[in-house]
Parts: C-alpha cells; structure tokens; sequence
C-alpha cells in the first residue's frame, strides 16, 4: 500500500469509527415508518440547520464555489445575497405547509391540491434527480479521490456507496441528522483550515495583486439582463435555487418534520442558511486568494481547468497532516450529500410503490430498508455509466434542470393553493422546452441556465391564470 493510499485509509478509519459510535449512541431505535423517514422529531434547531448546511453545501461546492471566484469574481455571492429574501417566501408560505403534511413522501400533498397526474409526474421525476444527484457525487468524489491520493476509482466508488447506503439503510433519519452534524462540522473546518494555511503563505506581493486588482471582488453589473450574468439576474437565479431547495425537495420537508414544531423548524431553517452563507463566503474567498497566491507563485500545469485549481493546492503547498484531514472532510461531505439523496429516495419509493403490499409496522421497515439499497445500488450504476460514457453526464445537468423546474413549480402552486390543469401543465412544460432549445441555439439573448425560474415563472403565471379564473365562474 503507497504512503498516500495508507495516510487517506488511516484518517478515513478513524473517521469512520467516530460515525459509529455517534450512529450507535445518537440515531435511538428505528421501529416506525416515521421513525425512518424524520427521527425523533424532537430533534434540536441547531442539529437540523447542520443536516441544512451539510446538504447545501457539498463536496462538490467545496471545490466547485472557490473555483468559480478564482476564474471570474464575486459573482456567485450574489446568489447568497438573495438568502433573506428567500428566507421570508419559505418561512412565510411554505414550512407550516410542509410541516403540517400527513404522508412521508411530500409529492402525495399534491394529488388532493392540483390532482393526481401532479403527484406521479413530481415522483417519476423527483426520484431520476435523486438518482442521478447520487450517481454524480459518487462519480465527481471516486474521481477526485482517485487522482489525488492514487486510489483506484472503483475502490473508492463502490465504499464511499456501501458505507452512506448502510448506514442511511439500518439508522434511518436520525442517523443521518447525527452523521450529517459530524460531517457538517468536518467540512467547515476544512474550509477554515485551508483558508489558514493561504493566508499564512501569502506576503505583501500576494496581496498587492488583490490591490490592483478590485473587479476580483466585483458583484457583476447591476442591471438586469439574461444574455449575461448580471447582478440582478443571478439574485434571481439564487431565489428560485433556495426555493428549489427549500420547499420543493423531499429531503427539505424531512428535516422541517424532524423538529419539535413549526416555530423550531423555522429556526432550523435559519441556523442552516446561517451556516450555509458562511462557508460559502468562505469558500468564495478562498478562490480569490488561490488567484493571487498563483498569480505569485506560478507552477500551475498548462491548460489546467479552473475546476481543478482547490484540489491542485491541497495536493501540493499543503502539509500532509492538514491535506488528509481536508481529503476526510470532503469525503464525509460527499457521504453527506449522499445520505441526503439515499434516506429521501427510500421514502418516496416506498410510499408511492410499495407501501399499499405492507401489512404492519415491520413490514414498512423493511420495505424502506430494501428500498434505501436500492436507491444507493442504482445510483451506483448509473455512476459506472458516468465513468464509461462520459457525453452522458452533460445530458443529466440539462435534464436535471427541467426535474428541478417541474417539482418546484408544481410544488409551489400547490402550498399556494393554486391550481393547474394537466392541459395548461402540458402546454407550459412544451414552451418550457422550446424556449430552452431557442437559448442554446442562441435564438433568444438568455443564457440557458435560467431556464430554471423563467420555465417555474410560466408555469405560476399560468397557475394564477386559472386560479382566478375558477373564482370568477364560482
């Protein structure tokens, strides 16, 4: 075993046997459906709003965050700005909504609100982007672990999936609200460490490169236009992300359900977009300093993407102490974001296939358990497909889009006790699509990233539309 391969395993371990024993001593018996799908419910604000963070923030964004502020600017906190706003709309609209809904899975809230072709369309669709999210992070981490500590691919690809499919499988919620805390608090130190370890390598020549250099830190032009990432434009973005997120995904109704009541779910909800800001401002920083620091230092590999910039520091001005511990922290965000897919993916499962066969409280269990394996076991698939073809991968992100854009438009007319028809859905959802095939052939002056909330937009207009017209007739 080469010295990397042993120092990655050796911290990996020792991790691991943390997670145990918090798993052990935290997650408590698992004896009911809503046992597995939201713990205790009586579980602290403070512990959710790090299960919040943990999900937000990835292993991916660890990487991906400090990347973009090192290629471009500041742009990218402008999706932050927009977190009070986003904050109000959700605890204001949507978490009482989504506190208050009977069924585990959050989809079935919309067959007796907007009918039951909503409810079957937002599951299909919910658990391909569950799949997929899994099959990326499991492809994206192998990857990156693979090329920085030597390990092979599959190696890492196939534990990273037994281990967060195990234990998303037999503690159900609780663990996951445990594990995510540990992995939540690994991942900020990382950030803090790297930070560190920059700050304390660079001189004054460092940070004359920032002086000359203000639109490093520049939040884009402040107007409002789509052909380009404007300021404007990208808080919109960042609006229709956190409601994405917050009130559209079944991991997000979990965590609110998690809580004692409404009140100490919204408090959740704060701590985890708290925390979320932080670390990502953090994270936005860091990339700033990666530019000056090389800008300085040289010795970046020619044609190297930006993408690559965080984990080429680590691997090479960074003590080998500090470099594994950082390589855990991203392994146990990776599981986290895992753990985040696996445990709601099981749920929907069961509820919409498989729960009318089960005949008690065992039965149900059981069924989530079986029902957790296989979401990790085809997420894990799907990321042997990734490695083997990898024109695929860019095929989900597009596809990816339009799941997120029908589950939250459909969502949000629902908790607004809006009303669509299937003939007005359908209809949308064909424009949708047209207009994104007109972005990426550069017919209209949009960027084909913001498919996202101008598609929602069409369809709660559309909503709205209906809405008053069934008032006007009653």
């Amino acid at each position: 075993m080469s010295s990397n391969s042993f120092l990655f395993w050796s911290f990996t371990f020792a991790y691991l046997i943390s997670l145990y024993i918090l798993i052990k001593r935290g997650s408590g018996k698992v004896r009911t459906a809503n046992d597995f799908s939201f713990g205790t419910q009586s579980s602290s604000a403070f512990s959710i709003g790090l299960s919040i963070f943990a999900t937000y923030v990835s292993s991916i964004g660890f990487l991906a965050i400090p990347a973009k502020s090192y290629d471009s600017n500041w742009i990218s906190l402008t999706v932050l700005l927009s977190i009070p706003l986003s904050y109000w709309i959700v605890c204001r609209f949507f978490i009482k909504e989504l506190y208050n809904i009977k069924s585990t899975s959050m989809y079935d809230y919309l067959t007796d609100r907007v009918g039951p072709w909503a409810t079957k369309t937002t599951t299909i669709m919910s658990l391909g982007f569950i799949i997929g999210r899994i099959a990326i992070v499991l492809h994206l981490a192998a990857l990156f672990f693979s090329q920085v500590t030597s390990i092979d691919y599959i190696e890492i690809l196939i534990g990273l999936s037994v281990v967060t499919t195990a234990y998303s499988c037999f503690g159900g919620f609780n663990a996951i609200l445990v594990t995510d805390g540990l992995q939540a608090v690994l991942l900020m130190l990382g950030t803090v460490i790297l930070l560190g370890s920059l700050v304390l390598q660079m001189d004054q020549s460092h940070w004359l490169v920032l002086a000359n250099s203000p639109e490093k830190m520049g939040l884009g032009e402040f107007r409002l236009d789509f052909s380009e990432n404007t300021f404007y434009a990208m808080f919109l973005l960042g609006v229709f992300q956190h409601l994405n997120t917050a009130a559209a995904s079944q991991i997000s109704m979990q965590q609110y359900k998690a809580a004692a009541s409404v009140k100490e779910a919204k408090k959740a909800f704060a701590w985890g977009y708290l925390f979320s800001f932080t670390g990502m401002f953090l994270l936005i920083a860091i990339g700033t300093l990666l530019y000056a620091f090389f800008q300085v230092q040289g010795g970046i590999p020619e044609n190297m993407a930006a993408d690559s910039i965080v984990g080429f520091y680590i691997q090479n001005h960074m003590q080998p102490a500090f470099r594994y511990f950082i390589y855990v922290g991203l392994f146990s965000a990776a599981m986290s974001s895992l753990d985040s897919a696996i445990n709601p993916g099981a749920v929907i499962f069961h509820e919409s296939f498989v729960k009318s066969w089960c005949k008690s409280s065992r039965d149900e269990i059981r069924s989530l358990q079986v029902c957790s394996v296989l979401s990790g076991a085809l997420g894990l698939l799907v990321a042997l497909i990734f490695s083997s073809q990898s024109t695929i991968l860019g095929t989900w992100w597009e596809l990816s889009s339009f799941f997120g854009l029908v589950v939250t438009a459909l969502m949000s007319i629902a908790l607004l006790h809006w009303k669509i028809s299937f003939l007005s859905f359908s209809f949308v959802l064909g424009a949708s699509v047209f207009l994104y095939v007109a972005m990426k052939a550069s017919w209209v002056p949009i960027l084909p990233e913001y498919i996202g909330y101008i598609g929602t937009i069409l369809f709660l207009v559309a909503a709205f539309a209906e809405y008053k017209l069934s008032q006007a007739k009653n």
